[in-house]
């Protein structure tokens, strides 16, 4: 590896993890990264050496070389996610939400039936709303106007993080905060599409139910048809492992890494 292309791995490197800081709609640093990875393929490198080298995966190398190749004059360029969902092809129901900001996408409540079950209680929903919390029912609630990655996590957590580019942020600070013992239980849902992210990597070590079917979320007290081609994955971080897959068995396969 020659010097100026161990500079474009560290710029790259460094754009992802200013992105993931503080990621946004416009996304300027996921532009910075989606370039550093066009002019590596552009030199002669393979996808799966980018991915290796800047510690990434390589779909995700794919899709953001291929926006680039999409909107190659950056004075022209939509936000960085538009772009994405673009090269993609697809747009699930929850990129369609984070794109549009609606958030009023809410998880039915024989789900959150089960979680309880499992939990005993629901202490903090850190991404929720009132109309949501009319079916969770968490004691306390944290909205996107309080910003629930800037305030204290406790108790029994459910999530249901905001889908798309931020999901990543809420798992990660919910599996830190659990082995930190500030949160003492928790099931998260997330789609089964993100398994090959960075941050679905530490949910493996928790018992996961991958879903048999496609959830049907709810929108203003009216249930929709999910557009997603993809299933979903409650995961559960707790002791009581036989009561996590007695109640959500039913929804899928439990699985957990051996």
């Amino acid at each position: 590896m020659t010097t100026a292309q161990s500079k474009l791995v560290k710029k790259a490197i460094a754009a992802r993890k200013r992105a993931e800081k503080s990621e946004h709609g416009a996304s300027p640093a996921r532009w910075e990264e989606a370039d550093c990875y066009a002019e590596m393929a552009a030199d002669g490198w393979s996808q799966r050496r980018i991915a290796k080298e800047c510690g990434t995966n390589q779909t995700s190398v794919s899709f953001f070389v291929r926006a680039v190749i999409r909107y190659p004059i950056s004075d022209t360029r939509p936000p960085f996610w538009e772009a994405y969902a673009e090269v993609t092809g697809e747009k699930t129901t929850a990129e369609k939400m984070v794109a549009s900001d609606q958030n009023e996408w809410y998880t039915p409540a024989k789900y959150i039936k089960a979680a309880k079950k499992v939990l005993g209680r629901i202490d903090l929903d850190p991404a929720s709303c009132p109309e949501a919390n009319k079916i969770v029912k968490a004691r306390n609630i944290y909205t996107s106007d309080e910003n629930g990655m800037d305030q204290p996590w406790f108790g029994a957590v459910w999530l249901n993080p905001p889908y798309g580019r931020l999901a990543g942020q809420f798992v990660q600070r919910l599996v830190l905060e659990y082995e930190g013992e500030a949160v003492e239980s928790a099931i998260a849902l997330v789609n089964s599409h993100c398994t090959d992210t960075d941050w679905f990597q530490s949910l493996w070590p928790y018992p996961l139910c991958f879903t048999d079917h496609r959830i049907d979320f709810n929108s203003g007290g009216r249930e929709k048809k999910t557009t997603s081609t993809h299933g979903s994955v409650f995961a559960y971080l707790g002791d009581d492992v036989a009561a996590f897959k007695l109640n959500f068995e039913t929804f899928g396969p439990i699985v957990r890494r051996l």
